[in-house]
């Protein structure tokens, strides 16, 4: 497989704290995470390397957050990238926590319509 696009890989680090592994490395026809080949652009989303391209992808810190949730997973703790970059990452379990919860916390200043609203606070 060539080199993920790095939307493909920030779907792939989006969808990996939810989606069963199987499955997902299914979808992708192989473990991003345990790709080797990979590492410099996962790096570059989570801030870890010099440059993060500008595209429709998280930003930086939504993307090192989600990569300490996975070094603290047991299911993709072991995959190379995520041992590589999820331990220079990690932070003490309380402050996680906190900036984690805070990813899934509706911002005061934001465009989405109110009937999408309902539907995301229907899910909590």
């Amino acid at each position: 497989m060539p080199l993920a696009g790095i939307r493909c890989r920030f779907v792939f680090l989006a969808l990996a704290p939810f989606t069963d592994k199987k499955h997902l490395t299914g979808i992708f026809g192989k473990d991003l995470l345990d790709d080797p080949a990979q590492q410099e652009g996962f790096a570059e989303l989570c801030g870890l390397s010099a440059y993060k391209p500008f595209e429709c992808v998280g930003e930086i810190e939504e993307s090192a957050l989600l990569m300490e949730k996975l070094y603290r997973d047991s299911a993709w703790k072991d995959d190379s990238i995520v041992q590589n970059l999820g331990k220079p990452l990690y932070a003490t379990p309380k402050d996680f926590d906190k900036n984690y919860q805070a990813l899934f916390t509706v911002k005061a200043d934001h465009r989405v319509p109110e009937k999408y609203l309902r539907i995301l606070d229907a899910g909590q």
